[in-house]
């Protein structure tokens, strides 16, 4: 896909005529839509296994993550022109995709909110063993249900970066108290971890079977087994954890500059449907 997404640019700048900072943008924006479609996908995204499913996934993905109308509808054009570009070329054939492409802000798909008592069952699952990947995965599940943290917040964590004296994360990207979630990661930290470890040299707090920092993939991949272990569905992600916390925060009184803050956001656009439903019940 990075071959097709190169000759899509070289197309803007060569015979579009597009200035660089457009072709910036639509650098930007197409990289975003790789990394998205991996990360719900698990592989690698090419052109001859494109599908509209994985425009939806996209359009979801965009639009929970709270950016302005005209981010959003710029997002989603560039995504346009270039399965557009594609078809042109020959090398994508499906079926017009425009409306889904087009889809209005304030419409977003309901994001997907586990119970409290689901989240109890999925952090259960590893809890009850003991080997080293189970205790690194009840960590991880902890660590994103207790914080927030998304995805590449998480495979960028150091050993180093977990103060267990005042129970917090002093990572690059902000300090975040760990709360219920350090008795977990102690735990994986004293007991798990060595046993991943191949030595001093990765710092990466969350090892693999090869003892090097979890990808993307696999930490997709861990949320995915131990929910389909609690029989939740195919549909949970680390962002469903994600979502499901700031929907009980809200339920639990507190503020959205409360949540805004706890989670890390610049914004709280992104918070704003959880507001909505969670007023909506309250009326019910």
């Amino acid at each position: 896909m990075q071959e097709a997404i190169q000759q899509f640019l070289d197309h803007l700048e060569q015979e579009q005529g597009c200035s660089r900072n457009t072709i910036l943008a639509y650098k930007n924006d197409l990289a975003q839509f790789q990394q998205y479609i991996h990360e719900a996908s698990g592989y690698t995204l090419r052109p001859e296994n494109f599908s509209e499913d994985h425009v939806g996934i996209y359009v979801t993905r965009v639009s929970e993550e709270g950016y302005r109308s005209s981010t959003i509808y710029r997002k989603l054009a560039a995504v346009r022109s270039f399965l557009d570009f594609l078809r042109e070329q020959g090398l994508l054939v499906m079926t017009s995709m425009s409306e889904q492409l087009r889809p209005s802000p304030t419409q977003r798909k309901i994001p997907h909110v586990l119970s409290k008592a689901e989240i109890t069952k999925l952090l259960q699952g590893p809890a009850k063993l003991d080997s080293p990947l189970d205790l690194r995965d009840r960590a991880i599940l902890e660590l994103i249900y207790g914080t927030g943290y998304r995805v590449g917040d998480i495979i960028i964590l150091k050993l180093e970066d977990i103060n267990f004296d005042q129970i917090l994360i002093q990572s690059a990207a902000r300090i975040t108290p760990l709360g219920e979630a350090i008795d977990a990661i102690k735990e994986y930290v004293n007991n798990g971890r060595p046993h991943l470890a191949r030595g001093h040299e990765e710092r990466a707090l969350f090892l693999n079977q090869r003892g090097k920092g979890l990808t993307r993939q696999g930490l997709w991949l861990i949320v995915k087994r131990w929910a389909q272990e609690a029989e939740l569905g195919k549909d949970v992600s680390p962002h469903t954890l994600r979502h499901s916390l700031v929907a009980h925060l809200l339920e639990e009184g507190r503020t959205v500059k409360e949540v805004q803050m706890k989670l890390g956001l610049k914004s709280p656009n992104s918070i704003r449907i959880f507001t909505a439903l969670h007023r909506k019940a309250g009326s019910n």
